[in-house]
């Protein structure tokens, strides 16, 4: 509030650059982890018809936001002793419509990614962490939200850091990040570089996508 900015400013531009630091995987902030699960459904390009196979025990978000897009979302079954989805079951499920796997990290236990990483390579399906639990744990020394192909953050009030509301998308792959950096902010584009039109003014941007 003392800075002026009441929306995206240098102190979001901050946290982004800290938060990336932080997990060693590039990042940018959302309004909550449920728009970020909505920027990444949206990159990897899900359609009706198209199905995704996920855990029961979450929050609704994981999948409502799926749903948005027409998915199907087919349950996999967790493990009893971590609540996590079960990468033994998941294989069976795949189908021609499979477009993804979404794992979450249930109560901050970080799903077996490496086990997911496998599958969704073998059968070229995108990898999706819902890591709203999972800010600042680790997988076998590698902090989350560089393993999955896109991860999911939360900084609701219940999660274990808080900016009131708020989440972040975390991916080491430039391509997608950038596209779902793109869709949060509207299409909006701001850099002069990337300008398709004259500028008429400083206040010039443009919607691109």
């Amino acid at each position: 509030m003392k800075s002026e900015w009441l929306t995206i400013g240098l102190l979001v531009d901050e946290f982004e650059s800290r938060i990336s630091k932080f997990i060693d995987a590039e990042s940018f902030v959302v309004s909550s982890g449920t728009a970020g699960l909505h920027c990444a459904y949206a990159v990897i390009g899900l359609n009706p018809g198209d199905e995704i196979i996920s855990t029961p025990l979450t929050f609704v978000a994981t999948h409502s936001t799926a749903m948005a897009f027409g998915a199907k979302i087919v349950f996999g079954d967790v493990k009893q002793t971590t609540g996590n989805l079960d990468p033994g079951l998941v294989e069976k499920l795949i189908t021609e419509n499979t477009k993804a796997i979404t794992v979450v990290d249930y109560a901050g236990h970080p799903a077996d990614l490496a086990s997911f990483r496998d599958i969704a390579d073998k059968y070229n399906l995108y990898l999706i962490e819902d890591a709203a639990h999972s800010f600042g744990a680790k997988y076998r020394g590698k902090s989350i939200g560089g393993i999955a192909d896109l991860t999911i953050f939360s900084f609701f009030p219940t999660k274990n850091i808080t900016t009131g509301e708020g989440g972040a998308v975390a991916s080491l792959n430039p391509d997608l990040l950038d596209k779902a950096r793109k869709f949060a902010r509207h299409g909006l584009v701001r850099n002069s570089t990337k300008f398709k039109m004259k500028p008429d003014g400083p206040w010039h941007q443009e919607v691109q996508s």
